[in-house]
């Protein structure tokens, strides 16, 4: 786990007293994740694959509160692809503006863990279509480690398991600009 304002750039690690959960779930088994190791301008997990298949991971971050300086809040807001409404509230506090913010951070991964040789087990284990049970999560409608340039990664937003229609979803490649290309999502 590294933390910085540049994708892939590491600023800073994540400290261990900040995860809240960490768990990864393959062959349908969700369990926890190992205590992690500090390094250097991040926070390693080493986890050994026990079965093939896609594996889910997640992590989820302790609240965190700051406090934004006022000539980053626009930035800011446009990062989150604030809507007219959040805008305008912000607008109407004039003189008494002050950005003071409780956020949390989950983070989730997919990884394909290959048999030496297919065996239908594998090819029927479909848990990764099913949320970890993070506060919020992207769960997605196919394979995430089968996609090739050009396809189309469809996902449900869910928050506390429910899902969230219309939720802003952003992506950011190595080499790209930071501004984030936002997709809806579907509900």
């Amino acid at each position: 786990l590294t933390s910085g304002e540049t994708f892939p750039n590491d600023d800073f690690a994540i400290v261990e007293n900040r995860v809240a959960r960490a768990v990864v779930r393959e062959a349908g088994v969700t369990r926890l994740l190992p205590r992690p190791t500090a390094a250097a301008l991040r926070l390693e997990y080493m986890w050994t694959p026990r079965a093939a298949g896609v594996a889910s991971i997640g992590i989820e971050l302790q609240p965190r509160t700051l406090t934004l300086e006022p000539r980053l809040i626009d930035q800011y807001l446009g990062e989150i692809d604030a809507s007219d409404a959040v805008r305008a509230a912000w607008k109407s506090l004039g003189d008494k503006k002050k950005w003071t913010e409780s956020y949390t951070k989950h983070a989730m991964t997919f990884v394909r863990i290959a048999p030496a040789k297919a065996n239908a087990a594998w090819i029927a284990d479909k848990s990764w279509t099913r949320p970890l049970g993070l506060a919020l999560e992207l769960v997605p409608e196919r394979d995430p480690t089968d996609l090739h340039a050009g396809d189309t990664l469809v996902v449900r937003v869910l928050r506390r398991g429910v899902a969230v229609p219309g939720f802003s979803v952003g992506a950011i490649r190595e080499g790209r600009a930071p501004e984030m290309s936002l997709e809806r999502a579907i509900e």
